[in-house]
């Protein structure tokens, strides 16, 4: 496995927690997982989000990488399913 060089290597692709889209994960210069949000909504506003985890959550990010490359991320939960329309006449 290549060397995993610190603000350049990606380690890990994830959805983001503010806005959904994929961003990379990379290491800070002491070891760290983070993440900063480049996309912009639909009206051009940026999101901006940022994630940081601390050392033991970056040591299994790493290791994952290390075994065999990206380890995706849990991605955001899905749309909840609608509800069955109610016979209830009090509610429609």
């Amino acid at each position: 496995m290549a060397e995993i060089k610190p603000r350049e290597t990606v380690i890990k692709r994830c959805g983001c927690a503010g806005c959904g889209k994929q961003v990379q994960v990379k290491l800070n210069k002491n070891g760290c997982a983070y993440y900063y949000c480049p996309w912009a909504d639909e009206t051009g506003d940026p999101c901006n989000h940022q994630q940081r985890w601390g050392k033991a959550a970056s040591a299994k990010m790493i290791a994952a990488y290390e075994a065999g490359g990206d380890d995706p991320a849990p991605r955001p939960a899905p749309e909840p399913e609608p509800a069955e329309e109610s016979t209830n006449a009090l509610f429609g």
